[in-house]
């Protein structure tokens, strides 16, 4: 069963609650309000969360395109994530004033 802290105790007792995280290895849950705010899992289960979310996505979309040659779905792919970089290089680069 997780522990629930209020985010007082959380920043009261922050060493002690992460020791506890990592030997125990329950989550804690930061309740604000009686509402839920934050979860803190241990590092290496939110890393296999974050890994099985990924591998879900892969899958969904592999779903979605089932009907599509892959070559067409890769070409897409990299003129989007030609756009997206383009427009952060923008986003990044001062204006020197020349046209």
């Amino acid at each position: 069963m997780s522990r629930v802290v209020s985010p007082m105790e959380l920043k009261e007792n922050i060493d002690s609650i992460l020791r506890e995280l990592a030997e125990d290895r329950e989550s804690v849950v930061i309740e604000r309000n009686g509402e839920r705010t934050a979860i803190l899992v241990p590092a290496d289960e939110y890393d296999t969360l974050r890994r099985n979310w990924a591998w879900s996505v892969v899958d969904q979309l592999g779903s979605l395109n089932a009907d599509r040659e892959p070559d067409d779905i890769l070409r897409e792919v990299v003129e989007v994530v030609e756009e997206v970089k383009t427009d952060l290089y923008a986003k990044r680069t001062p204006t020197s004033g020349r046209p």
